[in-house]
């Protein structure tokens, strides 16, 4: 009792429906309602427009992905703008300032350009290393990649050397269309100012602008969509705070907004309809993430104390079976030592059969397999280097992920036949520009 009076102390929820009748001249009178929803606490203050708490969500079941039209959740970052895209013919990494084929037979990067005379990564003039068709000049902290309707788009930004700073400046982030043959590149006309992640989803771009006040420190994100072909984007949700970011992570007809605060466990997630354009908000873990499955439900992995907790919930996040705590408790079954201790992180690919979850021991970064029915640890191994955003990539045959290598190193790929790892224990390659 004294728990749930301490929360609802905590969580000050103020609702606001507002009300506007625009009076157009010599037309009569429109009128256009609009809703929205601000939820304040001490740290942060989150607005939620057209806001609709009656609506229902249901995911189509046996709904198969589509690789033109959908949003990839299989990539997903702590950022969610991932560095690898799966296309019709294969793989793509952005490394660094360029953007690679993934040729897993000859174990190479590829840059992503076909002109025979260009040096690409390799090139130090400035001028003709910014012409190479695979260059993409980094974009924010977030550097992504994604494929959708045959291109490739990377968020790039126009840099200069601030003298007065002593460091690079970013003056505006762009989108980068590129042919996935390496053909062409062009800067498209979408208005992304402040951008620091994006995702194509059946028709829209969704993308989350930031701005800092200088003086309070205080940042403002805004998640917008503009539909493809048209002008004005439209605003979904805003939040201001000192310490706390958005996620979006769009499926079907559903756009899932979350909030990551910093010193609370409490979070925000905006259900988000498309065809209606309401939304609806919901408290969370902040240290919650969502997979979606093929039965219309999604594996719903929050990190706990001493594992990662994992159940099936529905689209409007209700549990529909019984949770299973996943840990490395037996690690010694898999060539560690026996007194190996280790910790799971939230950031988790997956396929039919099995979660990929990335983790640490006292020494070493693993990523360990769990059964998804029966939540044992069926796998796991060392991975050589650091993992870049802690993502590991999962396809029918590999399992791989980007690499910054340590003291000075190239960035890089490693990657692993999956069979290799059940079966034999985990030798990772690695494939370099």
């Amino acid at each position: 009792m004294k728990k749930n009076i301490k929360k609802m102390m905590k969580r000050m929820v103020i609702l606001s429906f507002l009300t506007t009748v625009v009076v157009p001249p010599l037309y009569g009178f429109a009128e256009e309602k609009t809703t929205e929803r601000t939820i304040e606490e001490s740290n942060y203050t989150l607005v939620v427009e057209n806001y609709n708490d009656d609506f229902s969500v249901e995911l189509k079941k046996d709904s198969s992905f589509d690789l033109e039209k959908d949003w990839n959740w299989s990539y997903q970052t702590a950022h969610t703008v991932s560095a690898f895209a799966r296309g019709p013919k294969g793989y793509y990494v952005r490394l660094g300032d360029f953007v690679y084929y993934c040729d897993f037979e000859t174990q190479t990067l590829i840059a992503l350009c076909n002109r025979p005379d260009c040096l690409h990564n390799k090139e130090t003039d400035s001028k003709k290393r910014s012409e190479c068709t695979a260059y993409v000049a980094y974009g924010s902290v977030n550097d992504g990649l994604q494929y959708y309707d045959g291109k490739l788009y990377a968020n790039a930004s126009s840099v200069y050397f601030d003298k007065d700073i002593n460091a690079d400046y970013r003056e505006k982030e762009y989108l980068l269309e590129l042919a996935p043959d390496g053909s062409s590149r062009e800067q498209v006309d979408y208005h992304i100012e402040n951008a620091y992640s994006f995702a194509f989803h059946h028709g829209s771009l969704y993308y989350i602008s930031r701005e800092t006040d200088p003086e309070t420190l205080i940042g403002t994100e805004t998640v917008k969509r503009l539909e493809l072909g048209e002008n004005d984007p439209e605003t979904i949700v805003t939040l201001q705070s000192m310490d706390a970011v958005l996620r979006i992570y769009p499926y079907g007809e559903f756009v899932y907004i979350q909030t990551k605060l910093a010193d609370t466990e409490d979070s925000s997630l905006i259900i988000y309809d498309t065809k209606t354009k309401e939304a609806q908000e919901r408290e969370i873990n902040w240290q919650s993430m969502f997979l979606p499955t093929e039965d219309g439900e999604f594996f719903e992995c929050t990190l706990k104390n001493d594992g990662l907790c994992a159940e099936y919930v529905n689209a409007m996040l209700k549990s529909t079976a019984e949770s299973k705590m996943l840990t490395l408790d037996s690690l010694k079954n898999f060539g560690f030592a026996a007194d190996t201790t280790g910790n799971l992180y939230s950031w988790i690919s997956t396929d039919d059969t099995h979660l990929y979850v990335y983790g640490m021991t006292e020494i070493d970064p693993i990523v360990a397999a769990f059964n998804k029915e029966s939540g044992e640890l069926e796998a796991a191994a060392a991975l050589p280097g650091m993992p870049l955003f802690q993502c590991i990539g999962v396809d029918d045959e590999y399992l791989f992920y980007q690499c910054s290598e340590l003291d000075g190193g190239t960035d890089s790929v490693y990657w692993v036949k999956k069979s290799d790892f059940f079966e034999n224990g985990a030798t990772f390659n690695c494939m370099e520009p």
